[in-house]
């Protein structure tokens, strides 16, 4: 599950996780993103590695939007 992570009105925070199986898109182009991890192997991986991403940076967890329709429920549940 791809995971987009941008704090509001702080590009330079922003970070990326992909599935292990996308190495090809670094080298097809540099996204924007400040950080890309291309580590994950499923929804909880990468869920896991975005909440990392988050707690580094030091965003304020004080409302977290996701989009529910794409949400993985084990993701949501982790």
């Amino acid at each position: 599950m791809p995971v987009v992570v941008y704090a509001k009105g702080a590009p330079d925070k922003a970070g990326y996780v992909a599935h292990r199986m996308e190495t090809y898109q670094s080298q097809l182009e540099q996204p924007w993103l400040k950080e890309v991890r291309i580590s994950g192997n499923g929804s909880v991986d990468s869920i896991a590695s975005a909440i990392e991403m988050i707690r580094k940076r030091g965003v304020p967890a004080k409302r977290i939007g996701v989009e529910m329709a794409l949400l993985a429920m084990d993701a949501g549940n982790a």
